[in-house]
C-alpha cells in the first residue's frame, strides 16, 4: 500500500465497464496512434481529481481509499 501511494507501480490494470464499446485488438494495442485520441479523452474526463469531486462516480470509493 505504501509503494502504491509513493507511485512505485509494478503493473497497471485497465478496468472497463460491462457493455463498453471499446474493444482492443493486438494491432491497436501495439500502435500508439490508434489509441492516442481515446486515451487522451478518457484521461482528461476521468482524471482522479475530477472523480474525487463526484461522489456518484463508480470509482469514487476506490480512489478515496488510496488517496494520499
Amino acid at each position: 500500500m505504501d509503494s502504491l501511494k509513493a507511485g512505485e507501480l509494478a503493473e497497471v490494470v485497465l478496468l472497463r465497464p460491462a457493455g463498453s464499446s471499446l474493444e482492443l485488438n493486438s494491432s491497436s494495442v501495439m500502435d500508439p496512434e490508434v489509441l492516442e485520441d481515446e486515451r487522451t479523452s478518457k484521461r482528461q474526463t476521468r482524471y482522479g481529481a475530477a472523480i474525487l469531486k463526484d461522489i456518484s462516480d463508480p470509482y469514487y470509493a476506490l480512489l478515496k481509499e488510496f488517496r494520499m
